[in-house]
């Protein structure tokens, strides 16, 4: 994979100036999964021509060793991270839907990508490395599908928000088929269940839920494994702070997913026993 930049790119700034883009369309950031963690080192071709365009091609598809960083020229490299999660994000207005059929096409149709993507470069310092507190790269230009309200100091800075954008779709996916589930109960009880399809649209539901929660396993488990990998040895070329500092940050990181696991647990068992809880209803209807 190759790349063309212009000879006036961000890469050729002596100074360290910071960009960040908020994507409402995060598949820019996807890898070749859907769910994915990497790490990518460039490198730069010479162009043909003085002036032509900068060519980069992926020299690593994993972090560089220090000393590959030291050997490298601030402007003829840079480290591209990131994180990539494909999520399903349900309509707000799904009281619309009379049913749900052919489950697979219609949550191809709702996927949304959302992640985070930064670029880093070797530090102008001249003591790169050598000193505690100059780190050997330094992030740069960010990429982010959820908000973030201020230019961030550290990749780091985006770990957080992101599961925060994880919740947020959580939970409106789960009041959309609580309000569904709803719904349908209260056509249960004003048809005193005698409505044939009225099991098909309960099932439906079910699918849906279950669907939805397998989408939240593979956000999760992608989350706890890019957490492993920002703390192995292989990543400390990308920690850009004290090594006490990088811990606690990660410990916020860990603590979110895990707040986003129990409540997807909780979500997913309460509207479960809704709608085992509607089933029984209708089932009574029958038998009366």
């Amino acid at each position: 994979m190759d790349i063309a930049i212009k000879r006036n790119d961000f890469l050729n700034d002596e100074a360290n100036i910071k960009r960040i883009f908020v994507l409402r369309d995060g598949s820019v950031l996807r890898s070749q999964t859907p769910f994915s963690s990497y790490c990518r080192w460039w490198y730069m071709e010479k162009p043909i021509v003085f002036y032509g365009d900068h060519h980069w091609k992926i020299r690593l598809n994993s972090a560089p060793s220090p000393t590959t960083i030291r050997q490298s020229s601030r402007k003829g490299c840079f480290l591209q991270s990131g994180l990539s999660l494909a999520c399903y994000v349900l309509p707000k207005k799904m009281e619309d839907w009379t049913e749900i059929q052919l489950l697979e096409r219609l949550l191809g149709s709702l996927e949304v990508d959302q992640g985070i993507m930064w670029i880093m470069r070797r530090s102008p310092s001249k003591s790169t490395g050598s000193h505690v507190n100059v780190p050997l790269l330094q992030s740069q230009i960010y990429f982010s599908t959820s908000e973030y309200a201020q230019l961030p100091t550290y990749a780091t800075d985006l770990f957080v928000p992101l599961v925060g954008k994880l919740q947020d779709i959580w939970n409106d996916n789960m009041a959309g088929i609580h309000r569904r589930l709803l719904t349908l109960r209260s056509k249960v009880v004003k048809l005193s269940g005698n409505d044939p399809d009225l099991i098909g649209h309960l099932l439906n539901e079910v699918q849906l839920l279950e669907a939805l929660h397998n989408n939240l396993k593979k956000q999760l488990e992608i989350l706890e494994t890019f957490h492993r990998q920002y703390l192995s040895d292989s990543w400390k070329v990308l920690h850009e702070q004290a090594s006490d500092q990088v811990r606690e940050v990660m410990d916020n990181f860990g603590k979110e997913i895990e707040i986003l696991k129990k409540n997807g647990e909780d979500k997913v068992k309460s509207l479960t026993d809704l709608s085992q809880n509607i089933i029984t209803l209708v089932s009574n209807y029958d038998l009366s």
